[in-house]
């Protein structure tokens, strides 16, 4: 899909999950005017399974991003390190918008292959490696329906734990 993209950029929603209906607009928008490659904005997350607060809490710190500007040459460090070693930013794909351009350089380098679990990791490694530019929007756009998908199960059929173990396939591919 990214590499027949069209527009000046691309947006990544799951499945299971939804936009407000301003989510296009606020980011597009704060995206041009801040030039930013990477844009990341805020997500609700929508509690599916009535688990306990401190673990959405959790999960509230890892992917809302804050008002920040990122560049290496103001940073005095890449993206990846941002992302990955200071948890600047989280790496889950989809509270992002992205410029096309650098999303088709990006997935032009990913492998073939299936990656049922660790994909965002993987995308955004490689997005991250050709991305400038990262900006944090102070929106809450994204409803991220935890529950829904492979994520927020107290307990863990042999299938998704199995599904889970697939991970290495990322690393591997890495």
């Amino acid at each position: 899909g990214v590499l027949a993209a069209k527009g000046e950029y691309v947006m990544f929603v799951d499945g299971d999950d939804w936009l407000d209906p301003k989510c296009v607009e606020v980011v597009l928008n704060f995206a041009v005017v801040h030039a930013a490659d990477i844009t990341a904005y805020k997500a609700y997350i929508d509690n599916h399974a009535d688990l306990p607060q401190t673990r959405i809490n959790n999960i509230y710190r890892f992917v809302n991003a804050f008002p920040f500007m990122l560049a290496p040459e103001n940073e005095g460090s890449t993206l990846l390190r941002a992302c990955f070693l200071d948890g600047s930013f989280s790496f889950s794909l989809w509270n992002k918008l992205v410029r096309s351009d650098v999303a088709k350089r990006a997935f032009a380098d990913i492998a073939d292959g299936s990656f049922p679990k660790a994909n965002d990791l993987y995308a955004m490694f490689h997005i991250l490696r050709h991305a400038h530019t990262c900006a944090g929007c102070d929106f809450h756009g994204y409803h991220y329906c935890f529950d829904r998908g492979m994520t927020g199960h107290n307990a863990m059929s042999k299938e998704l734990f199995s599904t889970h173990c697939e991970s290495h396939l990322v690393y591997e591919a890495l």
